[in-house]
């Protein structure tokens, strides 16, 4: 009788999980790791294009290393643009883990999702950061290059000031991306079925994004470091374990994102 019970729910959380009646966290679900692929697969592009496309030459220190971007993009305008771009790309696909995993934890921690729902959203500010590179520095670096000495310098000084918008707007959003993530962390390490070493490595990129807000505040030196852990270990790796550990996701996962209305269906 108890195995006959069982097997009858199974049976229609299976039926559940086909029909016009599946909860929307499910469905969140079932995008989360589907995301993740693409996030994952979109992110190794990224030290190709930097390190071997656009790369770093003696040249490019010229000016000191403030300046470093302006003249990269006066050598190679359009490695600069394409690099540029897929780290917006980039951006605005880490809000979409964001806002899928805010889905996913919908009905199991409401507030927690709102919070993480905003954090999502808000790696719009660093895209705009990328963006802004791809078309504002890109831009100052044609004129530079045929600008007369003294028109240079001021063309150096635009440089600056356009360089401090981008860097609070990349600054705010890694702090936010952060904070999501710890939130996720949070968020799953409590929900029946979801693996918990996956839920602690979620953690991973949000300490890294805190300790990078801290450096910016502080005022301490920038750590090369910390981005080579958080591009590696913090998110193509990362993506790649969401993506094979919950592209099938284990009934009680399943039934945990739904919350009360697969039980219901249990009745």
């Amino acid at each position: 009788m108890v195995e006959e019970s069982f097997m009858n729910s199974i049976e229609k959380e299976k039926i559940l999980l086909d029909n016009e009646l599946v909860p929307e966290p499910v469905l969140w679900l079932r995008f989360f790791p589907r995301w993740a692929l693409i996030t994952g697969l979109t992110t190794v592009i990224i030290p190709v294009l930097f390190l071997v496309g656009l790369g770093q030459q003696a040249s490019d220190n010229a000016l000191g290393k403030e300046f470093v971007e302006l003249l990269q993009a006066a050598r190679s305008p359009y490695m600069f643009r394409a690099a540029w771009a897929f780290d917006a790309i980039v951006w605005l696909m880490l809000g979409g883990i964001l806002i899928s995993a805010a889905g996913l934890l919908r009905r199991h921690a409401p507030v927690r999702s709102t919070f993480i729902l905003v954090c999502g959203i808000a790696q719009l500010l660093g895209a705009f950061g990328s963006f802004t590179r791809l078309d504002g520095i890109s831009d100052l670096a044609v004129h530079y290059s045929s600008a007369l000495p003294n028109q240079q310098i001021g063309l150096l000084e635009s440089y600056l000031n356009l360089s401090r918008v981008i860097n609070s707007s990349n600054h705010i959003s890694v702090l936010l991306q952060g904070i999501g993530y710890l939130l996720v962390s949070w968020g799953v390490l409590s929900m029946r079925g979801f693996p918990r070493w996956l839920a602690t490595w979620l953690a991973l990129p949000g300490l890294l994004g805190i300790a990078q807000f801290c450096l910016f505040v502080t005022g301490a030196p920038y750590l090369f470091a910390l981005n080579v852990i958080g591009l590696i270990a913090g998110n193509i790796a990362l993506n790649f374990a969401i993506m094979i550990t919950l592209w099938r996701p284990p009934n009680s996962l399943v039934s945990s994102v739904a919350g009360n209305m697969m039980a219901e269906i249990r009745e």
